[in-house]
């Protein structure tokens, strides 16, 4: 089943005080499905526990696993139908994804999330997703989608710090 927060704050106080890891997915190269990473850096600059998949999440599987993490963040451009820059978030059970919530990279979070329960059954997975605008060859993010990253890098590391 699929929990969506009806607040980030709502959400953060969920996940507060656990063993937190956050995984940013993204290729810079392609404007805004680069969100994911260019968040997860600056995260982990401010000393959270993040994983940068920037190379594929598949790449990232083994160290998500060996870190046994309670909660998993993913964070992510998605295509969800929303108006660019709008933040969605989702509890992942089994890797059934809310409809319409499409992350922007090839493996399926459904195959993911079964592999990573294998290991950790009791880890509780999350994707945070920013409705893409654009994923063309790109240097940078839309305006909508960059004001909605710092947004949330104010928001991570406010509540999780």
């Amino acid at each position: 089943m699929t929990k969506e927060f009806s607040s980030l704050e709502s959400f953060f106080k969920l996940v507060k005080n656990k063993r937190t890891l956050i995984v940013g997915i993204g290729n810079i190269l392609r404007g805004d499905d680069g969100v994911g990473v260019i968040i997860a850096e600056a995260l982990r600059k401010m000393g959270l526990n993040v994983i940068v998949a920037e190379m594929g999440v598949e790449n990232v599987i083994g160290e998500v696993i060996n870190q046994r993490p309670e909660v998993l963040i993913f964070i992510d451009g998605v295509k969800a139908g929303l108006r660019p820059g709008d933040i969605v978030v989702c509890r992942l059970d089994e890797g059934k994804v809310r409809g319409g919530v499409l992350s922007t990279h090839a493996i399926p979070l459904q195959l993911l999330i079964r592999l990573i329960k294998e290991f950790i059954p009791d880890v509780s997975v999350y994707l945070v997703g920013i409705q893409v605008r654009q994923v063309g060859i790109a240097l940078s993010l839309s305006p909508e989608v960059e004001r909605s990253a710092k947004k949330l890098i104010r928001l991570f590391s406010s509540m999780l710090l």
